[in-house]
Order: C-alpha cells, then structure tokens, then sequence
C-alpha cells in the first residue's frame, strides 16, 4: 500500500537537490522564507484503483503541487533564478524525474505543470515563484 508520507519525504529529497532552494518543506509550513520549495497536496489529492497492474493490485495516483518562491530583490535575478526551476538541468522537473521512484516510495512520478509563473501568494504572503504540478503513481 501507498505511503503517502513517505511519497511527501521523497519529493522533498529530491528537490534538495536544486542549489537555489534554501530550504524544502515536505509539509506546508505557516511561513516561508525564500528561496524555498513547498510539497503541497494537491487536487484532486488521490485517485484510487487507476489501473489495475496484474497480482501487484492497483495503482493510485497522488497529486501534488510544488510551489517554488525565489528572492526578488532585484527583478531581473529573480526572473533568472525562476527560468532556471522551469528548464534545464537544475530544473524542478529534471530534479524530481531524476529518480521518478522518490526513493522507491513511489512506482513513478512526472511533473506535469508548470503555472503561476511571477507572484505566487502563499501562506497569506505574496512571493515570486512559480507552481508546478505533479503526479505520482504509488501501490
């Protein structure tokens, strides 16, 4: 069976591997202080029996959102840090599809999304970031 925790402990690992993150939160926290990575659940949360996968039972695919927020003292690095989570290799998604089984918590995982490029309000605060949108699939 799926464990959701440890599904959540696995995206943040491998977003602590992005040189621009400070700090990753594998739970959402009141406050954050950027540049930072936030797992937050997303929606739908989880869709049960997706496929059935032989005597292995079924799948079920989690939803989750990432919101990433970089300083933006000066626009223009800002913008700079931000372009570099959206592609290439310090990318979210080349960091998270590095190992698309979070430690073997999950069957595979893909970032699907990325959205709200520019000002990302989170926790009541207004930051410049970006959300991206994640899948995984877990038994």
């Amino acid at each position: 069976m799926a464990d959701y925790a440890a599904i959540r402990e696995g995206l943040k690992t491998r977003l602590e591997t992005i040189d621009t993150f400070l700090v990753v939160h594998a739970t959402v926290p009141g406050r954050v202080v950027a540049p930072a990575a936030v797992v937050v659940p997303g929606r739908p949360l989880a869709v049960y029996h997706d496929s059935m996968v032989g005597s292995g039972g079924s799948l079920t695919v989690f939803q989750f959102e990432i919101v990433a927020c970089v300083q933006s003292m000066a626009e223009e690095f800002a913008q700079d840090s931000l372009d570099a989570l959206i592609s290439g290799t310090d990318s979210v998604q080349a960091a998270i599809e590095a190992d698309p089984t979070l430690g073997g918590a999950a069957t595979t995982c893909q970032v699907r999304q990325a959205v709200d490029y520019g000002t990302v309000e989170f926790a009541d605060s207004v930051y410049y970031g970006a959300r991206f949108v994640c899948e995984v699939y877990a038994r």
